[in-house]
């Protein structure tokens, strides 16, 4: 496990791929940069009509003026990070499955921002030299032959066993392991995280845009493709079916 935290670039990468930086891009942030791009290019543009007369000279200079210029750098710049993210979530998944992990991958995040996200829903997070977020492997799938109620109860072992692994191979490390998730699933170990002090729960979404992001139509397709058939309908894009975790490796008792 201890594998991934010698692995220092991912982390440095973390501060602009990592899912906490890319989720927040996706949400009412993402909105409102392609507004801003496209006033951006939509005066541009008129400022060249403006300036130009007929078929005159400047007609030809308004696709490449500083409003057009300024529009679409912001534009691919959001699509760089999003297509940025795609790729380090892959990485992250790869090398997760080489330490072991079944259906649970981690992802290296930005430490400052994490401690920051979490002190705003009332935890008093220190910020650690590493920060990971947990994430579930949707790539996963039943073996062939097993029926959904019973590929559903395996995910959920691997699930926990995983969370277990984690949190024991990083316990007294000086690291920070934060979980969004609307998974009902509940390992041993991290019950007694927060039994012990060393982790806190919070209601709701660390992030606004987790719950739009988990529609009713993506959840059914990530069932059909992990399970084989829908096994659960329950509606989790609303920020009550969510739950925040934070788990401090450092402060866990020896």
């Amino acid at each position: 496990m201890f594998a991934i935290l010698r692995a220092r670039w991912l982390a440095g990468l973390g501060w602009v791929f990592g899912s906490v930086p890319a989720t927040a891009l996706v949400g009412w942030t993402a909105f409102w940069v392609v507004c801003a791009a496209a006033a951006a290019a939509a005066g541009g543009a008129l400022l060249g009509l403006l300036r130009a007369t007929g078929c005159g000279r400047g007609a030809a200079d308004w696709p490449t003026g500083p409003g057009m210029g300024l529009g679409l750098a912001v534009v691919l710049a959001w699509a760089a990070v999003q297509a940025g993210y795609g790729c380090y979530r892959h990485r992250c998944r790869r090398l997760s499955r080489s330490l072991g992990l079944e259906v649970a991958y981690l992802v290296p995040e930005c430490p400052a921002l994490v401690a920051g996200l979490y002190r705003r829903k009332g935890v008093g997070a220190r910020v650690r030299p590493l920060a990971f977020t947990i994430h579930v492997n949707t790539s996963w799938r039943a073996p062939a032959g097993t029926s959904a109620d019973e590929a559903r109860r395996v995910f959920g072992d691997m699930y926990r066993a995983d969370y277990d692994r984690i949190l024991r191979e990083l316990r007294g490390a000086p690291v920070l392991l934060a979980s969004s998730t609307f998974n009902r699933h509940d390992s041993r170990l991290a019950v007694q995280a927060v039994d012990q002090g060393w982790a806190w729960q919070a209601a709701g979404p660390l992030l606004p845009a987790q719950p739009r992001l988990n529609g009713p139509k993506k959840r059914a397709k990530e069932q059909v493709r992990m399970f084989g058939a829908v096994v659960s309908r329950r509606r989790v894009d609303n920020p009550a079916a969510w739950r925040t975790r934070l788990f401090d490796c450092a402060a866990a008792p020896a």
